[in-house]
């Protein structure tokens, strides 16, 4: 998904995530480097993808701060109300 503006940094939220570990890429847009450009965190799957692991679903936020080109992952539990 398309990451949005905020000051400084993008970021893109996926809600209700299921629990399991997933890959992914931030990368830079093709207008300046053609998606040649990879961003990663220090946690890596296989394939060299920045990964996250989601124990319970929850919402997953994913950012980088366009100077530092730091890329946070946020993993957010949602709680359910009985």
């Amino acid at each position: 998904g398309k990451m949005t503006a905020d000051g400084a940094n993008f970021v893109k939220t996926f809600t209700n995530i299921e629990a399991d570990t997933y890959g992914f890429k931030v990368v830079q847009d093709p207008a300046d480097f053609g998606w040649t450009h990879q961003f990663t965190t220090d946690e890596k799957d296989g394939d060299g993808n920045s990964k996250v692991t989601v124990a319970k679903k929850s919402d997953v936020t994913i950012s980088i701060n366009k100077d530092t080109k730091i890329v946070t992952v946020t993993v957010t539990v949602i709680c359910n109300s009985f």
